[in-house]
């Protein structure tokens, strides 16, 4: 395989990371831009010249360390943060900030030491220096972090009418992201006090946000904390029935049980739970012991039970009701969108597909040259398909490939596409699409008579980029409209792209890729589930 073949999705990549920091903030972005603007280059020079496979190596190195590299320290520090683990958080901002460099790293650098204080326990200090870092000049999305990290160790030191102030009085976060991410905290404020109707009304602007997909374990955790402070034990049991991947267990669940008792008032059942609690909790787990010891003694019995006033759950309060049905009708519009990004983790159709590819892929390897050359003989698709009738070539074509990069490259845009679609509209659907549209697209490139064999599950996967246009384009919810028009345009222009290389590169089977994308199209639209939008309130 050439190498002009990496040097493709390194050009597209960085033009998609370029684009966004070329239109604003340019003085903060400058090293991020001069390290695009290389990969771009090498990538220019890769494909021009017939002896570049070095510069594509340099380019994927440059790419994955300097623009890759940030992004994951970044994701380090943040789990660790949840997890209150600073001192290995502020490792990661270091590296981040190295990585960075400029103004975004020296601003790492100094968030590197406000986690070194809280790992020291001076939460003065680090809310000092977050202030002091607010005095200085700074774009406003440089400033949207720094506020958000104010916001959490307000929350933190449970300063509720500070972080109320904070959110209030904050305009611009920076970012849809980091907005969404504090009116999910600041929830938490609002119950703390007492209003726990407002809560739950930040968790509907939450839900219906697109950036809701990378919120699904803390918005999970949220819920379940409102459902226990507000005593609603029916929903906080439907809560804990369905945890997202990683997230619940036995001692969260008792912990939880035991407050949404203590705040109904029955102190025998919140004994029970919080002390089951207690003894899952490991001895070295401080804080966790802590917060589990002070409402153990809250449900202690009261010293006189002719005094103890009635207890008032707010999940019996008309407010908290309305605001909760609001919410399940937000989760109804924004289920949709929420299935069809969600790229976690793939669906067990699609690992059975991906098994499948693998498999044959693996004997395309493993078997001695000459018995893999007559797999691809016997499999690959052509004119024999139509001269000969051996029909069966246009699906077992599907699991044969060209090399690493072309199995890779198949294997990620179908854990992407074919994911999404098995999530939104089932496994039958998946593979209704994949062998439908995939054999579409093989029938049309076996007509052009090319003398050669096409193998690859490009046109399947091509056919569940159709699909997922389609499901894209039946978004309904107002709060996606702007989004929907922006992914269809992303989505057409990869399609434009994969045709302009399949125009400069005889390998790639233009005729297969399109009639799979137009068959997926076609499919998708025909069989897509006829279900009708909730209604709107």
């Amino acid at each position: 395989m050439s190498h002009r073949y990496l040097a493709y999705p390194l050009l597209v990549l960085a033009m998609f990371h370029l684009a966004p920091l070329w239109r604003r903030d340019r003085d903060w972005n400058q090293p991020m831009i001069a390290r695009l603007l290389v990969v771009a280059i090498l990538g220019v020079v890769a494909f021009a010249w017939p002896h570049g496979a070095w510069c594509v190596a340099l380019g994927w190195a440059v790419f994955l360390v300097m623009v890759v590299g940030p992004q994951l320290a970044l994701m380090a520090s943040y789990r660790d943060r949840q997890q209150h683990r600073y001192e290995r958080a502020a490792r990661w901002e270091q590296l981040a900030a190295a990585l960075l460099g400029g103004r975004w790293g020296r601003l790492r650098r100094e968030l590197a030491k406000v986690l070194r204080d809280l790992a020291r326990g001076d939460d003065e200090a680090a809310l000092t220096r977050l202030r002091g870092l607010q005095n200085q000049s700074m774009p406003v999305a440089a400033r949207g972090v720094v506020r958000f990290w104010e916001l959490r160790l307000l929350l933190h030191r449970r300063d509720w009418l500070g972080a109320l102030w904070l959110f209030e009085e904050t305009s611009d976060w920076g970012s849809a992201r980091i907005a969404t991410e504090a009116r999910l905290q600041v929830a938490r404020a609002f119950a703390e006090l007492g209003d726990v109707p407002r809560a739950l009304r930040c968790l509907q602007f939450v839900v219906l946000s697109p950036s809701v997909v990378r919120l699904e374990q803390p918005l999970w955790a949220m819920r379940v904390r409102l459902a226990a402070m507000a005593g609603d034990e029916e929903e906080l049991v439907r809560l804990l029935a369905k945890p997202p991947r990683g997230m619940g267990g036995a001692r969260w669940e008792a912990y939880w049980r035991g407050r949404c008792a203590l705040t109904r008032g029955e102190r025998t059942e919140a004994r029970r739970w919080l002390s089951r609690a207690m003894a899952l909790t490991d001895l070295r787990d401080a804080g966790w012991r802590q917060a589990i010891q002070f409402y153990l003694s809250r449900a202690e019995p009261a010293v006189s039970s002719s005094h103890t006033e009635p207890v008032v759950c707010a999940a019996s309060l008309p407010a908290y009701q309305a605001e909760r049905a609001a919410l399940q009708r937000a989760e109804e519009w924004s289920r949709p969108w929420r299935e069809l990004m969600g790229w976690t983790q793939p669906t067990p159709v699609v690992v059975g597909l991906w098994g499948g590819i693998a498999g044959v892929f693996a004997a395309q390897l493993l078997l001695p040259y000459a018995e893999a050359e007559r797999l691809i003989v016997w499999g690959g698709n052509g004119a024999v398909t139509i001269q000969q009738g051996e029909w069966w070539r246009l699906i077992t074509a599907m699991f044969l490939h060209g090399g690493w990069f072309h199995w890779a490259f198949n294997s990620v845009a179908l854990w992407f596409f074919g994911s999404a679609i098995e999530r939104r509209w089932g496994g039958t659907r998946v593979l209704v699409i994949f062998f439908g549209a995939g054999a579409a697209g093989n029938l049309l490139s076996a007509m052009s008579q090319r003398p050669d064999l096409a193998i690859g599950a490009s046109a399947g996967i091509f056919g569940l980029l159709g699909a997922f246009s389609v499901a894209i384009a039946e978004l309904k919810a107002p709060a996606y409209a702007t989004l929907r028009a922006s992914l269809l345009r992303v989505l057409f222009a990869l399609v434009a792209v994969d045709l302009l290389v399949g125009w400069l590169e005889p390998l790639v089977d233009n005729l297969a890729h399109l009639g799979g994308f137009v068959a997926g199209v076609l499919i998708a639209w025909l069989t897509r589930p006829r279900t009708a939008a909730p209604a709107q309130t």
